[in-house]
């Protein structure tokens, strides 16, 4: 028995809904594999850093795969902070991907 779960956070920076685009993925990740179970989780602050950090010590967190638009993005959440906030990213193996427009 497969006891996967597939999280998938989703940063919401303003009052915008799903495009039809994101809706139709949100949809076919639902229906991805009866075995693994997908849960949706939005993040609406702008400290993304401290958001992902309480996420990782909240749940057993093995990968985390991120895409962004902008390397500036990646940038910005890789950049040295302090050793109590770089430690998520030392100890979580990240897979980073550039989303193409």
């Amino acid at each position: 028995d497969n006891k996967s779960i597939l999280n998938i956070i989703y940063r919401k920076t303003n009052k915008a809904e799903l495009t039809k685009t994101q809706l139709i993925s949100k949809e076919y990740l639902n229906n991805i594999h009866n075995e693994i179970t997908v849960k949706f989780h939005e993040i609406t602050s702008a400290n993304l850093r401290g958001e992902l950090k309480k996420y990782i010590d909240k749940n057993d967190t093995q990968l985390i795969a991120m895409s962004a638009k902008s390397l500036n993005f990646i940038q910005v959440l890789i950049s040295k902070g302090s050793p109590e906030t770089d430690s998520f990213i030392r100890n979580t193996p990240f897979l980073f991907l550039h989303e193409s427009i």
